[in-house]
């Protein structure tokens, strides 16, 4: 209820503000709070996979495509094996999946600029090294995404 400070008659309400189908004020309370756990159920639901779920997927397709291990992969070795695996997971994180670069970092332990270097070296590569390219495309098809063209130098 609301008191309007112009009433001449201060402790009467100048509004009654009730619902018909509220009786008291504990059940607008229980109202408002189931109303609050449908809309966090709601975006819980909509929300789709959390980003480390996705991590998961892409690492194990890419170890499985690459022949590496997770430890690997996410590991701190500089292998060309391993560094182009993990610059193709990064990729996938950032572009496909749609992270910031400093999220898809993180999830490597690597910072944003990592990420970036990453996008360049796997569309050089790509566009320039058959067993790469073989490589790259097996993760894709696995993960279910698109194939990729080469349009005008940039990989779409």
């Amino acid at each position: 209820m609301t008191y309007s400070a112009l009433d001449p008659q201060a402790n009467r309400p100048a509004l009654k503000l009730r619902a018909p189908e509220f009786r008291t004020v504990s059940e607008i309370d229980a109202e408002i709070e189931r109303l609050y756990r449908l809309r966090a159920t709601l975006a819980a639901a909509s929300a789709g996979p959390s980003q480390r779920q996705m991590l998961d997927v892409v690492v194990e397709a890419v170890c499985q495509v690459w022949g590496i291990t997770r430890d690997a992969l996410l590991g701190r070795g500089r292998l060309q094996p391993v560094s182009d695996a993990r610059q193709a997971a990064m990729y996938v994180m950032y572009l496909d999946r749609g992270l910031s670069s400093s999220d898809a970092g993180a999830l490597f332990n690597r910072d944003h600029g990592t990420v970036l270097h990453a996008v360049f070296q796997v569309e050089a590569k790509w566009s320039t090294e058959m067993g790469f390219r073989r490589k790259f495309d097996a993760l894709r098809a696995h993960l279910g995404l698109k194939p990729w063209l080469l349009k005008a130098g940039r990989v779409s």
